[in-house]
């Protein structure tokens, strides 16, 4: 049996932060801490969590790893709002949660999943370019994206800026994010240029949003995956993994 007890509104904002991705996600435990996995059924995004042992007000899960996996809509609906420590035991069958209230305590059982999810992680990627920056100057471009009708976003590295257009049936649309505004800190290479498509950027960026304003965003001129990684208010981290587009839209 795992057991383990964390403060309720930090577990319940990294439930909502793996629900964007997917509500059933693998949740792992180790002695050195817990992640949590989740992969969209189409494999464009994956997003990743872990918290340290030194997070929880309780920490009971043995010396072997563990992997388990349940729907967590019900859950995060019951967390919503909730105050103080959550308790939470796992065994073969079940999650039981068990939250203070004003009258004093309930609990709510969730049956697991008989299958788990996957929790492929992609190797070391080689990045070229990376930035830290505001999450609300990206959301901006899918904005525009929407307002023209655009399946994509397409972007450009110009000096120390970030240049992004977007084209569709209403119109199309530009944007420069620059250094010293939207871009806290940079290191880019010139070459850069990619294309999202903007519903999965969207999501990529509301899986940190719970959590802060502010991400190291990576990309390469290669094929690979871009990075998200969130400045997180925990002894652990947050990121999501972005598939590379591999037929961008023509010119």
């Amino acid at each position: 049996m795992i057991e383990f007890e964390i403060d309720a509104n930090l577990f319940s904002k990294c439930l909502d932060a793996m629900a964007v991705v997917n509500n059933e996600p693998a949740i792992i435990f180790e002695p050195t801490g817990m992640s949590i996995v989740t992969v969209r059924e189409d494999q464009v995004i994956l997003a990743q969590l872990s918290l340290r042992s030194s997070e929880f007000e309780v920490y009971d899960v043995g010396d072997k790893r563990t992997k388990v996996s349940f729907n967590v809509d019900a859950i995060q609906k019951y967390m919503r709002g909730a105050k103080g420590i959550a308790m939470i035991t796992i065994d073969q069958s079940q999650v039981t949660l068990m939250l203070p209230s004003k009258y004093g305590f309930k609990t709510f059982d969730n049956p697991l999943l008989a299958e788990l999810p996957s929790t492929l992680v992609p190797r070391k990627l080689d990045h070229d370019s990376t930035c830290k920056i505001e999450i609300g100057a990206l959301q901006e471009l899918v904005k525009d994206a929407s307002i023209v009708d655009s399946e994509y976003i397409k972007f450009q590295v110009e000096n120390d800026d970030l240049s992004a257009s977007v084209k569709g049936v209403k119109g199309t649309a530009s944007t420069t994010i620059e250094e010293g505004k939207g871009i806290i800190k940079s290191q880019f290479n010139t070459n850069v240029k990619f294309s999202v498509v903007a519903i999965n950027f969207a999501e990529a960026l509301k899986v940190g949003n719970t959590f802060t304003n502010i991400l190291k965003f990576s990309f390469s001129k290669k094929l690979v995956p871009q990075w998200f990684e969130f400045q997180v208010p925990f002894d652990g981290a947050l990121g999501a993994y972005l598939a590379p587009l591999v037929e961008p839209e023509a010119e």
